[in-house]
């Protein structure tokens, strides 16, 4: 076990207001959520009168929001729709793209693009539910809703599978991401898309990729062998990966006015593709009041779309036109795409060919190979604008294959560099390409040069509610980097000044505006909120609420605190507490309340505290409490706490865990497991299994230069409404030599008139030795204890008895001293003996019957007393609650103790204290 255990108590929220979240840069901006319960939100869309607010989740369900006469947004019960038995939800799959139909008011069409789970997929029903890490497509389908018992739901006899119908005519999905993306309506009432490469993220893909599932998909259908290319399917005309698509949203037919349409296969890929060259387009929008309303005109308007990079540079495209090539994976950012020193081969020097488009030139001989390589139907723009690319087996004849703007590099209208402040504008030096940093004059544009690195997309401002800096911009957000910016882009798409917006956001997805009142509309899937941004005017009230206990027996009473609720305009504010239980209600800040329940009877109460200012706008917090309760322990036994794997091909790890609940049945508890992948600052995360014995597949992958682990956490909820939380890490072993130390468990004890020190470590083959250090003040330690590590593999155990300890309050720590002379350091464990009488008093003592403990306790939490012998054996064990300050717990003595000394223990997170007891004849 390890020596550490971190115990979550969680409260659930009905409507928090976690606004202090995000960070604006100028004042006046404010955060609120808009409804509540949602689970991995993911994107929103108005209806075109604002009185309709859909919202989708990750799983496949979309719920509407209707507006009320406050200007807020009452979320209906029921889903318009749920997709989740045939959606693929794991890692960044899903339900990504949804959209409502230009003429929704009349026709209730919606439309919604996800990845299809295999199960559904393959009709087979021996593939388990969401089964991972398997060869799937994404999928587009149209529904017509209606309004059933007072609620707006899909009538799902009107399903229309517009693009995937069949396991070979999807958007092929061939790895953990670089899925499905968004949907958007141009104005000539045409159904654009955007899907991903479907390749590898961690490191170069080029087909035959093990890290893929493409064998899976060639045996399928679900890729043509000519798709078997990894990443440069962004660069075949006739493969859905890596485009921005556009379809009739009637038959999902390819339009006759896109640039490479084929009449003879209006359904195929080539006559769907509107633009091509992306790695994973998430998110795109089109610039408002631009283009065409005639669909035949081939006229969309401007697309702004963030494209994720992949080792250096994300991306702002814009697309101004028909068959324009952004120019992954030959190019990212501005340039050719670079692989890290020494590492594998850049994607331009790849010599990979498009068997789709054969060489006419051909001979066998003097002019092989059959097909072009992928890097022949691209060239670097020049001034000049010519967009010819040359046969390779004659430079003077001129490759020709439909719109020639696919040869040409779009290049982004501004990119910028993961992890370094590094912004770059496109300029030219001659007629060679070339670059120009943010803020300087070459570049023509103001603004601070900035990072990121995860470029998400955003949406055009055109409301006139947030000051004049911020009117007819663009905001663009960048996932990893947690920011959103306002671009502001004069007539001719060229970017004119950068300005910061937002920052501290924890998990952006999704941002758009709200066609009523100008207010922002962003989605965060991090913290599981869709929240509304304004300026100015009346902001929402601030609810603020604590109590100092959350649990216990009954009856038990409970001091709530809500006197730190505030109106931001600084106007007094009205409270309204609600307790649950059907007793009359208080308008007072502070409130003491006792809660009841029949002897042995775990009850949940959900305490409400709604907050109102002078405009009458209400915003609700609540706490659970939870009577004749205690939280369950929980601890993930597999897989194992900072292990490591060795690079290579999926595993399945069991997860397994030990669950004890004092007042619960193992069938009556739920269990939540989630794994997500963490790669760099940013999160990738996983469905929630709730399986109480379950398994994940587990992608060996890192060590090319970027961080990435694994996070597994289980959270277990009782049946009176606490949980806790156990989390573990995995992570690649990116040396080649000894795993690097893990330090399993440090832990100090009581052990009569000793303290014994205990640690647990594995693969300490690195590790010269280990001091056990002391310290009476927590901050200046002193070494009591030396020890050579044990230079053997696998799981090494110590341990030092501490015999000579001052008495009081004592700090330990263990000293690790690595080959090379670098030192790490362990937790500190505080420990409290016997002598400081006044936090820990037995009484009476001796005892004969049974006794009491004061315990005077620094914090409010779960407390372990334990009655040990002389000898070390634990006797008896008490898990109760206390409260910060003096607290007295109820002994019960026990007739098979025999006369003499023992020790009692009380744990309380890291700190343990002691005393010495005497039991009489």
């Amino acid at each position: 076990m390890r020596g550490i255990r971190f115990l979550i108590f969680i409260v659930f929220v009905l409507l928090c207001d976690d606004a202090a979240s995000q960070v604006f840069a100028q004042p006046g901006f404010s955060a609120s959520n808009i409804g509540s319960g949602w689970s991995q939100p993911i994107g929103a869309a108005f209806s075109k009168d604002g009185q309709k607010l859909f919202v989708w989740e990750k799983a496949g369900k979309v719920f509407v929001c209707i507006r009320n006469g406050s200007g807020l947004y009452d979320k209906q019960a029921t889903p318009v729709i749920d997709l989740t038995y045939e959606v693929a939800n794991w890692d960044d799959h899903g339900l990504t793209g949804f959209a409502l139909d230009p003429d929704f008011a009349a026709n209730g069409f919606i439309y919604l693009l996800y990845v299809v789970d295999r199960r559904f997929l393959m009709n087979d029903g021996t593939i388990p539910i969401d089964k991972e890490r398997v060869a799937t497509i994404g999928r587009l389908t149209r529904y017509q809703t209606i309004v059933d018992a007072g609620d707006l739901v899909a009538d799902t006899l009107t399903r229309l599978v517009l693009l995937g119908e069949t396991k070979s005519t999807g958007i092929p999905v061939l790895h953990d991401s670089h899925g499905m993306g968004s949907l958007v309506f141009a104005a000539d009432g045409s159904l654009l898309l955007s899907a991903g490469d479907g390749a590898t993220y961690n490191g170069a893909d080029v087909g035959n990729n093990g890290q893929t599932y493409y064998v899976q998909a060639l045996a399928d259908g679900i890729i043509r062998g000519q798709e078997n290319v990894g990443a440069f399917r962004s660069q075949m005309l006739n493969s859905h990966n890596g485009k921005i698509l556009r379809i009739d949203p009637q038959t999902g037919n390819g339009l006759s006015s896109n640039p490479f349409y084929d009449a003879s296969a209006v359904r195929s890929p080539k006559s769907r593709v509107w633009a091509l060259g992306f790695r994973n387009p998430f998110r795109f929008t089109i610039r408002p009041g631009t283009g065409s309303t005639n669909p035949s005109a081939g006229d969309i308007g401007e697309i702004f779309l963030g494209d994720v990079g992949f080792r250096t540079f994300e991306e702002l495209d814009i697309i101004k036109s028909p068959g324009m090539n952004c120019g992954w994976p030959i190019f990212e950012g501005h340039t050719f795409e670079v692989p890290p020193s020494g590492g594998e081969l850049a994607y331009s020097a790849y010599d990979t060919l498009n068997r789709d488009e054969p060489n006419p030139l051909f001979n066998g001989g003097s002019c092989t190979p059959r097909w072009f390589r992928f890097r022949d139907l691209i060239k670097q723009a020049t001034a000049d604008g010519i967009k010819n690319v040359y046969n390779p087996c004659n430079p003077a004849e001129v490759i020709t294959s439909g719109n020639t703007n696919r040869f040409y590099h779009r290049r982004p209208a501004i990119d910028w560099q993961q992890f370094e402040n590094v912004s770059r504008l496109p300029i030219f030096t001659g007629n060679l390409a070339a670059t120009a940093m943010l803020g300087t004059p070459a570049s023509n544009a103001t603004g601070t040069p900035f990072p990121g690195n995860c470029s998400l997309g955003g949406f055009w401002y055109t409301g006139n509610l947030f000051p004049t800096q911020f009117r007819n911009v663009y905001f663009h957000g960048d996932f990893g980097a947690k920011w959103i910016k306002a671009f502001t882009v004069n007539f001719t798409d060229v970017v004119q000044k950068v300005d910061n917006f937002a920052s501290n956001i924890p998990a952006l997805v999704f941002m758009t505006e709200n066609p009523l009142d100008g207010t922002i509309l962003y989605v965060d899937i991090g913290v599981n909120a869709v929240k509304r941004i304004t300026y100015g005017g009346n902001q929402s009230p601030v609810v603020k609420m604590t109590s100092d206990v959350t649990y216990g027996p009954s009856s038990l009473t409970v001091s709530f605190t809500g006197n730190e609720s505030y109106d931001p305009d600084g106007a007094s504010v009205t409270h309204l507490w609600n307790f649950g239980d059907a007793s009359p209600t208080s308008t007072a800040a502070d409130v003491v309340h006792t809660f009841t329940s029949p002897a042995g009877v775990p009850k949940k109460f959900v305490v409400t505290l709604s907050v109102q200012d002078a405009s009458s706008v209400t915003v609700t917090d609540s706490i659970i409490i939870s009577v004749n309760n205690t939280p369950p322990q929980v601890e993930i036994t597999s897989p194992i706490d900072n292990s490591f794997y060795a690079l290579g091909s999926d595993s399945v790890y069991a997860f397994t865990s030990t669950v004890v609940d004092a007042e619960h049945s193992s069938s009556q508890l739920r269990y939540e497991w989630q794994k997500s992948l963490r790669h760099n600052n940013h999160e990738h995360p996983g469905a929630i299994d709730t399986a109480r014995i379950t398994s994940g597949a587990i992608a060996r992958i890192g060590c090319n230069g970027e961080s990435y682990y694994w996070f597994v956490r289980l959270r277990v909820i009782d049946g009176a409404g606490l949980s806790s939380i156990d989390s573990v890490k995995i992570f690649p072993a990116c040396s080649s030599g000894p795993l690097p130390l893990v330090l399993r468990s440090f832990s100090v004890s009581p052990q009569g008139s000793e303290n014994l020190v205990r640690w647990v470590t594995e693969s300490a083959m690195e590790v010269k030795s280990f001091d056990v250090e002391r310290s009476t003040d927590g901050r200046h330690f002193v070494s009591i204890n030396h020890q050579n590590a044990n230079a053997s593999a696998g799981i090494n155990q110590y341990k030092f008895s501490d015999n000579n300890f001052p008495p009081g309050t004592n700090y330990y720590r263990l000293s690790m001293t690595e080959i090379g002379d670098v030192i790490k350091y362990s937790a500190i464990v505080k420990l409290t003996s016997d002598r400081q009488s006044e936090s820990l008093v037995i009484s009476p003592n001796p005892v004969v019957g049974n006794f009491s403990v004061k315990y005077v306790a620094t914090v409010n939490g779960p407390v372990t007393l334990r009655v040990i012998d002389i000898s070390g054996k634990v006797l008896k064990t008490l898990n109760e609650t206390v409260n910060r300050g003096h607290n007295l717990i109820y002994v019960q003595n026990e007739p098979t103790w025999k006369a003499g000394i023992y020790i009692l223990t009380i744990h309380q997170g890291n700190e343990i204290r002691q005393g010495k007891l005497v039991k009489a004849e």
